[in-house]
């Protein structure tokens, strides 16, 4: 067994003004071995080379955290040390990241993650399990860095630790120390909300290694997801204003939109690639790229996955599609679904990562 490892968690970079309170405590300021004593509220003012708390100015790395209890940063409630990193000069700004012990870290990843009213407890099991073998993947790659994740879908959501259901405490504390191995070795465990009906291989998604964990598989467990099957309507306008956002098409002279059309699809029905005619000529463009267009225009809906086809209808594209996310790793509804039909957490997880085994670290 090994000690339980620290994880950085990177909550916010670049300049910011960020409000920071605890609950009937103080809050520490920590600048090597200095420690100052703030009430609460502190506003704190980052900015490219200081950070300011009241009529202190900081100018190289520091740390905070409430005395006693939980400390609310930027609406997440956190216990660990919250370090303010500087970043290169070219960045400019600051890291804020949280240091925090992996098994309370994954308390407010799971909440997050998934539902502890609507997943059964194998389902939960399986999810704390993914999620610290994809943590502790990413600290082992990261020796000697502060931050090892995002709190974001960058990495794995984290909403830090209020209100955490007691479902997700049990399942959490009941697979301590648990991770995934293949071939010995940690991997990175992707996972994703649901596949539509079947998972989307690494090397088809993201150029991974062609290793058996990440291989797609058959999923029967995710057929009650709203986002099982999905239809977007856009404009013609609206489909060019968003492949305008992809680097390389914002150099093309682009005419009206006239089809768009799969070049290369994977078994699993996940396309790589759709060719775009237009009235000036023709281009490649990846789907995960007109996917990641879309958000940022003002559509009543998002194009949820890389499985999806596209008709024109007049000066519309109609987009159907199934799924949401990349598609590797377990299906998160497709492991509720499963859990419901009697599966425990070790049938699911052998299921979606094929050739793994079950180990306990800590």
């Amino acid at each position: 067994m090994i000690k339980e490892p620290m994880i950085g968690v990177g909550l916010a970079s670049g300049l910011m003004d960020l409000t920071v309170a605890a609950k009937n405590s103080v809050i520490k300021v920590q600048k090597r071995r200095e420690i100052l004593r703030f009430e609460s509220p502190l506003f704190i003012n980052v900015r490219a080379q200081s950070v300011t708390i009241g009529d202190y100015q900081f100018s190289e790395p520091i740390r905070i955290r409430a005395e006693e209890g939980l400390m609310m940063v930027d609406g997440r409630s956190l216990t660990g040390w919250v370090e303010f990193q500087p970043l290169s000069r070219e960045s400019g700004g600051w890291e804020v990241i949280e240091r925090i012990p992996m098994e309370q870290y994954l308390l407010g990843v799971v909440s997050k993650e998934v539902s502890a009213d609507s997943f059964p407890m194998a389902s939960l099991k399986a999810q704390a399990i993914a999620s610290r073998t994809y943590a502790y993947f990413h600290v082992l790659s990261r020796p000697g860095k502060r931050r090892h994740v995002h709190s974001t879908v960058r990495s794995q959501v984290y909403g830090g630790l209020s209100d955490i259901p007691e479902k997700i405490r049990q399942a959490v504390e009941e697979t301590r120390g648990q991770v995934l191995i293949h071939s010995g070795k940690i991997f990175e465990s992707f996972f994703h909300s649901t596949c539509g009906g079947a998972t989307c291989s690494g090397v088809e998604a993201f150029g991974l290694p062609s290793l058996e964990v990440f291989s797609s598989v058959r999923c029967e467990g995710c057929t009650t997801s709203k986002y099982f099957r999905w239809e977007l309507e856009a404009q013609e306008s609206v489909v060019r204003s968003a492949l305008l956002k992809v680097e390389g098409v914002d150099k093309i002279s682009l005419g009206k939109i006239q089809r768009i059309e799969p070049v290369d699809r994977a078994s699993s029905g996940h396309v790589a690639y759709f060719k775009v005619q237009h009235g000036k000529g023709s281009f490649e463009v990846s789907a995960n790229s007109l996917r990641f267009g879309f958000p940022s225009l003002k559509t009543e809906g998002k194009l949820r996955s890389q499985a999806f086809d596209v008709q024109s209808r007049g000066d519309k594209f109609v987009f159907r599609g199934r799924g949401w996310g990349h598609g590797v790793g377990m299906c998160q509804m497709g492991a509720r679904g499963y859990a419901r039909s009697g599966w425990l957490e070790d049938q699911i997880l052998q299921h979606f990562y094929r050739g793994t085994e079950i180990r306990r670290l800590w």
